[in-house]
């Protein structure tokens, strides 16, 4: 059997925001998936869900989503970045930057 990454899920406050978010940093489209929205840049797919009341706010340093992207891609990144305002952290050959929502992202380029 074979098996792969259908979508990423995230939970938003502001689900608008976290959308532009995600199609600003991987320069992706909105496309719908069952009454949500997904942003979709190459195979990457990802869909932003309001937060509910219930769910558990904040979220532990280790816990993340890592995404492959060329290296050559690395300066384009790092613009759309600074743009967002986003604060992003270097380690080796990757960038860490959390979502409006503190999601942390693992920007592997490879």
């Amino acid at each position: 059997m074979t098996f792969h990454v259908h979508h990423i899920g995230v939970a938003a406050c502001d689900v608008e925001r976290t959308l532009a978010f995600y199609e600003t940093l991987f320069d992706g489209r909105r496309e719908p998936l069952g009454g949500h929205m997904l942003v979709v840049a190459g195979e990457l797919r990802v869909a932003v869900v309001p937060l509910r009341d219930d769910d558990p706010r904040g979220h532990a340093a280790g816990l993340h989503v890592a995404v492959a992207l060329p290296t050559s891609a690395r300066q384009d990144v790092e613009q759309r970045l600074r743009a967002l305002g986003a604060p992003h952290e270097p380690a080796r050959s990757s960038l860490y930057v959390r979502d409006p929502d503190g999601l942390t992202l693992e920007l592997v380029f490879t």
